[in-house]
């Protein structure tokens, strides 16, 4: 898929990408431009596409100063 496609308009700040891991699984990112991202690994695309887009949306924005712990 290419970088600069917007499959998914309603979503502004995302980009996503498809990545084949091995014959017939494939990985599907999404990444903002604020930092948050979100994966899905699957064999069926479009479900795979829909999913991955379903979680960006749902996802909480990101706050402007996270404070948080190092492991």
């Amino acid at each position: 898929m290419d970088n600069r496609d917007r499959p998914f308009p309603e979503l502004p700040g995302w980009r996503f990408t498809l990545t084949e891991t091995s014959f017939g699984v494939y990985r599907a990112e999404g990444f903002h431009e604020d930092g948050r991202s979100v994966s899905r690994m699957g064999h069926d695309v479009p479900l795979l596409m829909k999913e991955t887009a379903e979680d960006a949306r749902n996802l909480p924005k990101r706050r402007g100063s996270l404070s948080h712990t190092e492991i």
